[in-house]
């Protein structure tokens, strides 16, 4: 890692480094991984240890949260019938806890990580867990300001790309009935199609702008501006598709895990008792070492953008 010369780094180069850095690293980056998440999976079996018994469905559904994806109404619905109010209350204090915390320690957690890759990147001394923390919390204050900021941005443009989804579709949708002429089936391919077509194309609008702004983070915690979105749009300027390619690849690595590698392994390791408790401690340390592969992607990707813009 140490020859590795510090050049702009192509889509293939870039996740090469990362691997590299994650492997060289990988009791440090395991070990941040696990502080961040070990009291989120302690929180959740002190409070639904019932839905830490179920099957991976339920560690699905907290894979899901943190994703931004929704709870699996099958699960919420058993969890309900269970308990009723107490189920409630407990699921709500988990929710409420598991945001808290994500929105609090989320940004530190990442700022840490972004430190560790610094030190390597810039060939300085190794940094240990526990100074990476402290400077990350030194900063905790902008973190915390500059992540909200950013949180509420990329919110209020995904709402209106949704409603720009909704008005496209029903254009598109329109447009297609009123021409007529064609078979009814022709009618239902067009419209699936216009749909699918608007998506991704309003999906990509929406990444752009995550990606022209989520290097503020980096930004912020080196001091180099206090919000970081203006420096993170000027970083990114030239380098959208490289930048969407890299991170595309990384998740459809991650995500083969959960679509393909857990459910092979629920299948293998089967549905009773002790088995099914071991299987999912196996599973959340899994997800727990694969957790830091986006994350030391993410700072490579913006030492990477300095180089290119510094030289």
């Amino acid at each position: 890692m140490s020859n590795e010369p510090r050049l702009p780094l192509g889509i293939s180069r870039m996740l090469k480094y990362s691997f590299q850095l994650y492997k060289q690293h990988f009791e440090k980056l395991f070990l941040l991984s696990l502080f961040y998440f070990g009291p989120i999976y302690l929180v959740m079996y002190l409070l639904m240890p019932a839905a830490m018994e179920q099957s991976s469905t339920s560690l699905n559904n907290l894979y899901h949260i943190f994703a931004g994806g929704a709870i699996d109404p099958t699960w919420q619905r058993e969890t309900l019938d269970t308990g009723a109010f107490v189920s409630i209350v407990r699921m709500v204090l988990f929710s409420l806890f598991s945001i808290l915390y994500v929105v609090l320690l989320g940004p530190v957690f990442a700022a840490a990580n972004v430190f560790l890759v610094q030190a390597v990147f810039n060939r300085e001394a190794p940094m240990s867990i526990k100074e990476a923390i402290k400077r990350a919390f030194q900063r905790f204050g902008a973190l915390l300001g500059s992540s909200l900021l950013f949180g509420l941005i990329i919110f209020g443009i995904g709402i209106v790309t949704m409603i720009l989804i909704g008005i496209l579709f029903a254009i598109g949708a329109g447009g297609i009935y009123a021409s007529g002429g064609g078979s009814v089936g022709g009618t239902v391919v067009g419209v699936v199609i216009s749909f699918i077509l608007i998506y991704i194309g309003v999906l990509l609008l929406w990444s752009y702008f995550v990606i022209r702004w989520m290097y503020y983070l980096p930004v912020t915690a080196l001091r180099e501006e206090p919000l970081g979105l203006g420096r993170s749009w000027a970083l990114t300027r030239s380098s959208f598709w490289r930048l969407f390619g890299v991170m595309f690849v990384m998740n459809l690595i991650v995500g083969i895990f959960s679509v393909v590698v857990e459910p092979l392994f629920n299948a293998i390791i089967g549905s009773e008792g002790l088995a099914t408790m071991l299987g999912q401690i196996v599973l959340i340390l899994l997800r727990i070492v694969l957790f830091p592969l986006p994350v030391v992607l993410y700072a490579v990707s913006f030492f990477d953008l300095k180089v290119r813009e510094e030289g």
